[in-house]
């Protein structure tokens, strides 16, 4: 376990690994420590107006002086000028370059470990092969797969390359499959780890360009190894806007046509920070100690 591996969308903190997938499929992902990094508040010390949208709001007494907690600095959306998931992204990639991030298990007891700079490396060269495909700014992208390491790199460049994830269940039928890229008008899917491909590919519609991930099963689409081989990386920050949206994730259609969800990158942000927060105080309450 991986356990001061930084996590993808994690602002900072430190906590146990977790498992996603615990099968043999699994990836293990880690969070990264921010060192001499002080508790934030509990929002019982804080006499701010929950969900205020200024931090001046809270004047908690913390080490160094006051100071927001989350909830007041985050419980709405985010502030204007607040680092958003990719920035503490970026923070990772420059600040910890060689620490694993993603274990990706192949098989026979085999893995891949995949450090910040590998993952953004892989990443910023696919956002270039979708930018270098003309597609307009917020284009649906999908992606069906199981829990992966290369799911993970795909996200991050289509929000690099300036687009949207449309994230679909590996367990839906060929009919879903078929609704949920026509419906968020996707121009791309990329086609991963899955155990029921030849029955869910008659969803695919005929044209649609498909780009498969290493451990996706044997199709005639490009692939992502042969792509990242042959391009260069995308350079820079390339930033995304608090109201931007971030991905479409689908409901599962158990009681009708799916429904998308649709999620900015503010929300994202604001539910990873209040996400760390509910951490400590969980293991404050085990008695973890966690900083």
């Amino acid at each position: 376990m991986h356990d001061d591996a930084p996590h993808l969308g994690e602002p900072g903190g430190r906590v146990r690994s977790c498992r996603i997938n615990a099968t043999a499929d699994e990836i293990r992902i880690g969070t990264m420590s921010t060192m001499n990094e002080p508790s934030p508040p509990e929002p019982s010390d804080c006499v701010g107006r929950v969900g205020s949208s200024s931090p001046a709001a809270c004047t908690a007494a913390t080490i160094g002086g006051p100071r927001a907690c989350y909830f007041c600095a985050h419980g709405g959306a985010p502030l204007a000028d607040s680092p958003l998931i990719l920035d503490h992204v970026f923070d990772h990639e420059a600040n910890h370059p060689s620490r694993v991030v993603l274990t990706q298990p192949i098989g026979s007891g085999q893995v891949v470990d995949y450090t910040w700079a590998q993952v953004l490396d892989q990443s910023r060269r696919m956002a270039t092969h979708l930018q270098s495909r003309g597609l307009a700014p917020g284009a649906r992208i999908a992606i069906l797969s199981k829990n992966c390491a290369h799911f993970f790199m795909a996200e991050l460049a289509i929000w690099l390359g300036g687009h949207t994830t449309v994230a679909i269940f590996p367990t839906e039928s060929a009919e879903t499959v078929r609704f949920v890229l026509e419906h968020s008008e996707s121009s791309l899917l990329f086609v991963g780890k899955l155990d029921s491909w030849p029955q869910q590919q008659p969803g695919v519609p005929a044209g649609l360009p498909c780009i498969a991930f290493p451990l996706a099963p044997p199709t005639a689409f490009d692939t992502w190894d042969v792509i990242t081989a042959r391009t260069a990386p995308l350079p820079g920050r390339p930033a995304r806007a608090a109201d931007e949206l971030a991905m479409l994730i689908y409901t599962s259609g158990s009681t009708g046509q799916p429904k998308g969800v649709m999620s900015t990158f503010g929300a994202l942000t604001r539910d990873a920070l209040v996400a760390r927060h509910l951490e400590r105080v969980h293991a404050r309450l085990r008695g973890d100690g966690l900083r």
